[in-house]
């Protein structure tokens, strides 16, 4: 059973659920990671990493998750102390800034 605010998503043999609730609170993914980084589990490389690459493998999504020639190349900019600081994003080319 999914907390009401999750959803799953099944591809290549996989089965994917996505939520907020992590830890025993509802909190965002990108506060999850800041957690784990800040206690030490995980570095930001691989924090990242469960934000992007990780759940494009699981979905099949071959051209995102990842920065390299050929892919989509959406790039959020964080701030290395805060991860939820999201200062800019570029989606499609277009740069939004946040600061």
């Amino acid at each position: 059973m999914l907390p009401a605010r999750g959803w799953e998503a099944r591809s290549h043999g996989a089965t994917s659920y996505s939520t907020d609730y992590a830890g025993g609170a509802w909190e965002p993914m990108l506060g999850v990671v800041q957690h784990w980084v800040d206690e030490g589990y995980i570095q930001i490389p691989e924090g990242i990493a469960m934000c992007t690459s990780t759940p494009a493998d699981v979905l099949g999504l071959d051209d995102r998750g990842r920065i390299a020639v050929g892919l989509r190349g959406d790039v959020a900019v964080v701030s290395e102390a805060d991860v939820c600081d999201v200062r800019t994003v570029i989606v499609e080319g277009r740069v939004h800034d946040f600061r």
